[in-house]
């Protein structure tokens, strides 16, 4: 990766998921010779973890704990694939006018909409 220009864990905060694996795909297509490196797709989910943990650490404002992000690099996995199936483009419904017999339900829509909208640091608003 240093050799495209990622040096440090901060070069791929932000990075999309679908942005890492196109990488990658397209380095394993190239000839050895012209810098091509092969990456299972065990690899690429790894990276795309990791660029995930990375991106929430910064936006929430936490170090970088990679022995955190080792404990639990399955479930990070996870959270990369369930946060780009979700697609960040894309802002929730407004939640319905408050009503005090259903409080619940409209909580929990208020978090998912202030969660689907993106602060001008990248964090989301909830």
């Amino acid at each position: 990766m240093r050799s495209e220009g990622y040096s440090s864990l901060s070069d791929i905060i932000n990075w999309k998921y679908k942005d890492i694996r196109s990488l990658l795909e397209n380095l394993s297509n190239r000839p050895a010779n012209r810098g091509g490196q092969q990456f299972g797709e065990k690899k690429i989910k790894e990276l795309q973890a990791l660029a995930w943990f990375l991106t929430d650490r910064s936006r929430r404002g936490l170090s970088f704990d990679l022995d955190l992000y080792r404990q639990e690099a399955n479930q990070y996995i996870s959270y990369a694939e369930i946060d780009s199936e979700i697609g960040n483009d894309e802002a929730a419904d407004k939640p319905e006018k408050f009503k005090y017999m259903n409080w619940n339900k409209w909580e929990e829509s208020v978090y998912i909409y202030l969660d689907s909208i993106v602060g001008k640091s990248g964090a989301p608003l909830s």
